[in-house]
Parts: C-alpha cells; structure tokens; sequence
C-alpha cells in the first residue's frame, strides 16, 4: 500500500478518490518539472485525444461517464486546426 493517498494494492480494495487524483497528478507534476496541472486536465486531454480521433461527442460522453452532453462539451473543446481543414476560400469579386 502506498502512503497518504494511495491507491491500496491489498484488501480491502478502496476507490480512486478525486483527493488521491489529484495527489498523484501534484506529485506527478512535480517529479517532471512541470506546474501543478489540475487533475482535470486529464480529462480534458482525452476527451480532446478522442474527437481528434473522430469520435463522435456522444461518445466522448460516454467514455467520462457524463449523464449529459453539455457537461461533455466542456471539455471537448472546438479544435481551430481541424476547422482551417474544412475552410473553404472566401470567394473574390463577390457582388457588394
């Protein structure tokens, strides 16, 4: 069993706490050099890896366990890059 925190390895097994969550990523952060990130970056950064990949928002949703869509709009970002790809030219000479 690993000390304050910890994920218990022996039983009685216990859940991943959003406490412990957030200790590991801190000491994570630390170990790398990096400023404390928020353990909801994690998050985040999947939900983004997964519409990237083309997954559809519902299931973004469903892979973080949001009861609804609109929570998972938060953390599925629109992505500016993937929108420049879809961009069509603006047409010259248009009628003013």
């Amino acid at each position: 069993m690993f000390g304050h925190g910890g994920v218990s390895v022996r039983a009685p097994y216990q859940a991943l706490t959003g406490a412990c969550v957030r200790a590991i990523m801190g000491r994570a952060c630390e170990r790398a050099g990096l400023p404390r990130l928020g353990a909801h970056r994690l998050r985040h950064t999947l939900a983004t890896t997964i519409l990237r990949a083309g997954a559809p928002l519902p299931e973004v949703g469903q892979v973080l366990r949001h009861r609804s869509q609109l929570s998972t709009t938060i953390y599925a970002k629109v992505d500016h890059e993937a929108l420049r790809s879809l961009a069509q030219s603006w047409p010259e000479g248009g009628a003013r």
